[in-house]
């Protein structure tokens, strides 16, 4: 039976020097017990028992490695499924085959170290690129100066070889008399760069920040979307060198804060859709100050979130803002990044990712349906039935919050299949003080936060961090990550650094099971032994060695063109893609690679749509494929459903895939 409760204690001025007292200093508390007892030293013991268990169960879920059973999915088998979705549930766990571990491997961090010299410099100015982003500073600390700023690749003269693309800030505020433009520089076969006339460039004069590349009329020619800090531009490339703005014409261009924006093929109808991410209602009266009074950018939380645009593309070249029809109006987004790719379902539908600032992230799910049901169809004001429907299940599949639950300062994205699984992946990077997120894909069914057990979540602590990618840097097949990082406030702080160290992290996937990630920084060459302020990034062979390069925007310094030299590295094939039935320009190819030698590693990449911070990669897949020779077999699945495949081919060849066509163009050097 249970005792009687004592009654409360009456306050002492001072605690008895043998009790233990909760509460404030001087009061004792009900229940007040006297050490030594009986009790006090079971619930001692049983603490003590609990907190062995946690450290140990902590230990063994950071260290045991999870093994994944069962024969890989077989591409060829696309061909004869119907297009369906499959469930999206969390199911039960996998089946667990039992595994003797070797502690030792787990702990030979010289084992895990790349075999081949990270190795990369700052070729921006031997290539003739002299680009510095200008902020246009108030003096009265206006959010949009500390997150300007886009940059992407583009082919824009079909030359074969990828040119750069600059979005420029301006004076603020926005009334205020300003020369800058956007900036566009044309490749001159790997060994030069030269600006193209604003006369013929894509030269907005808005404060800028994303750009999107795709060819949204298929005519072969990519054309250019610029989210601003005010109304947002769309150029079309006309096909000679020049481009014109239709951006009114066009139905686009909203007159908000736009970050992030991304083409893709949403309803799977051969012509690209756009997605633009918006930010906040910035107000400029709104102004916050330091502990010494100062004035600092205020956080996102001291502003009401704009909604973003799904606009769909009729195929005459008109776009209808489809945000409310086609089901992803959702509150309180603050996004500033956005990817689409097929991340759920493996059914060729594109899902939409928004990475949110300090709000729950967004997984806009693809619903949509090929027949004309009524259920699934979203109509345009005047316009015609478009086939798109989408269910916002962030929270549900495991990537809106991390594995604490925390919302975070979400930022920059990475999409690809880091762990070789045949599934899209997910790395998020964060503000100072929140380790960036890696989400792992299930099976194309939901995500996993396994920042913890990659070995990311300590080196990624004290940084805040922009754009992302990730990038094969050796070739051996296992995606690595590059991240672009920088401070928003000057602190004056060497414990908050305002200039930050970009990073990269070595895929050890080939050596440890779960996949985990080593820190590389410091031996990767010149650049990465600098700080920057670092925003947007993309990722481009823009000098054709088979080595994967980088475009960085730097605040108050000049930007890089991150030259990858790295050796030794491993084999390769880079793809084009021209689609027919499809989207021209290969936005949403999936491919599968079998390298020979080892007919049971498949690898898989994917032409997302969108990713990093407010840039553009470009389009085109470069794949490591370690030491072999040939590719003794590529499967491309595009997004209407049809396959191809190919093979033997040979390795550190440069091919451009026609939909439709039984042989590959072998491209010239």
């Amino acid at each position: 039976m249970a005792s009687k409760p004592r009654p409360p204690c009456r306050r002492r001025t001072k605690p008895r020097p043998d009790s233990v007292v909760y509460g404030r200093p001087g009061t004792a508390s009900p229940g007040l017990v006297r050490k030594g007892s009986r009790p006090v030293k079971r619930l001692i013991a049983a603490f003590a028992l609990i907190t062995a268990l946690i450290v140990a169960g902590f230990v063994a879920g950071a260290l045991v490695p999870r093994f994944r059973t069962g024969a890989k999915r077989d591409p060829g088998a696309v061909e004869s499924a119907p297009l369906r979705r499959t469930s999206a549930t969390p199911t039960a766990e996998k089946e667990q085959a039992p595994v003797s571990i070797d502690l030792s491997d787990l702990l030979s961090s010289d084992r895990l170290r790349p075999k081949c010299k990270p190795f990369f410099v700052d070729v921006a100015e031997s290539l003739g690129i002299e680009y510095t982003h200008v902020r246009g500073e108030t003096g009265e600390h206006w959010l949009p100066e500390a997150q300007g700023g886009g940059v992407g690749w583009l082919d824009y003269d079909g030359d074969g070889w990828q040119d750069l693309y600059f979005a420029q800030g301006r004076q603020l505020p926005p009334w205020a008399p300003s020369r800058e433009v956007n900036a566009l520089y044309r490749n001159l076969r790997g060994k030069r760069f030269v600006r193209v006339p604003d006369y013929a460039a894509p030269s907005d004069p808005g404060y800028g920040m994303g750009v999107a590349v795709g060819d949204f009329d298929n005519d072969g020619f990519p054309d250019v979307y610029v989210a601003n800090f005010g109304p947002d531009a769309l150029y079309l490339n006309n096909g000679d060198g020049t481009f014109s703005r239709v951006d009114a014409s066009a139905g686009v261009g909203l007159p908000v804060w736009s970050t992030s924006c991304a083409f893709a093929d949403l309803d799977l109808d051969g012509d690209l859709d756009l997605y633009v991410a918006t930010y906040i209602q910035f107000l400029p009266w709104i102004q916050c100050a330091k502990e010494d009074g100062t004035g600092k950018y205020c956080g996102p939380d001291y502003y009401e979130a704009e909604a973003d645009a799904v606009y769909a593309n009729d195929g005459r070249g008109f776009f209808w803002n489809m945000i409310e029809a086609a089901g992803c109006l959702a509150a309180e987004g603050k996004g500033l990044g956005v990817a689409i790719a097929d991340l759920i379902g493996d059914d060729r539908l594109p899902e939409i990712f928004v990475a949110n600032d300090l709000r729950p992230n967004f997984l806009f799910v693809n619903e949509s349906t090929l027949e004309q049901t009524p259920s699934r169809i979203a109509r345009c004001p005047d316009g015609p039935a478009r086939k798109l429907w989408f269910t916002e299940r962030g929270l549900a599949l495991g990537c809106a919050l991390n594995a604490e639950g925390v919302r975070e300062a979400n930022m920059g994205i990475a999409c690809g299949d880091y762990d070789n699984d045949l599934d899209l992946d997910l790395y998020v990077t964060h503000y100072f003080m929140e380790h960036d997120t890696l989400w792992r894909n299930e099976n194309n069914q939901y995500f996993v936060d396994v920042t913890r057990a990659a070995g990311l979540s300590v080196p990624t602590l004290q940084q805040l961090s922009w754009g992302t990618q990730f990038i094969d840097i050796d070739n051996d097949g296992w995606l690595d990550i590059f991240i672009a990082s920088g401070h928003i406030n000057d602190e004056g702080s060497d414990a908050v650094p305002f200039k930050m160290p970009p990073q990269l992290m070595f895929n050890a996937g080939a050596e440890t099971n779960p996949v985990r990630f080593i820190e590389v920084t410091r031996e990767a060459g010149p650049y990465f032994q600098q700080r920057y302020i670092g925003r947007a990034s993309a990722m481009c062979d823009f000098d054709h060695d088979g080595r994967v390069d980088l475009a960085v925007l730097h605040h108050l310094a000049p930007s890089a063109v991150v030259q990858n030299r790295t050796q030794p590295v491993g084999n390769y094939i880079c793809l084009e893609f021209v689609g027919t039935r499809s989207a021209r320009d290969g936005t949403g190819v999936r491919v599968y690679v079998t390298c020979e030698g080892d007919p049971t590693r498949t690898l898989m990449r994917e032409l997302v749509g969108g990713g990093s911070f407010q840039a553009a990669d470009a389009h085109e897949l470069l794949i490591g494929i370690g030491q072999a020779e040939r590719v003794s077999k590529l499967t491309v699945r595009w997004p209407d459903g049809s396959l191809q495949t190919f093979g033997p081919l040979p390795a550190n060849r440069r091919y451009r895939v026609y939909q439709g066509r039984d042989q590959l163009l072998l491209l010239p050097e």
